[in-house]
């Protein structure tokens, strides 16, 4: 069994080689898989929220964009600044979808 960082590592790979819907299925399996790892569900998000923009699919790159947002305040309490480019960069794209 792979752990978080390599499924997000493997999904990167993948998207590298133009198969989004197989990184996608990675993400979503890293993100059923995390339980209480906040951190690696976030970083699933996030990236997810990056690959359905790329895929012109608005709709579910904000469902993913949004988790980050809506969960910003405990995932800077348990990570500090860990995910603060990924919480900032969902802002962004939120604020881009909504003008």
């Amino acid at each position: 069994i792979m752990n978080f960082d390599q499924q997000i590592y493997k999904a990167m790979i993948l998207m590298d080689k133009g198969r989004e819907n197989d990184a996608i299925t990675c993400l979503k399996n890293c993100i059923e898989q995390a339980g209480e790892n906040m951190l690696a569900c976030a970083r699933a998000h996030g990236i997810l929220g990056e690959v359905y923009c790329e895929l012109e699919d608005y709709a579910s790159a904000k469902e993913h964009f949004e988790y980050l947002v809506e969960h910003q305040n405990t995932l800077e309490t348990l990570y500090d600044d860990a995910l603060s480019e990924e919480i900032e960069n969902a802002k962004k794209n939120l604020q881009n979808m909504n003008s």
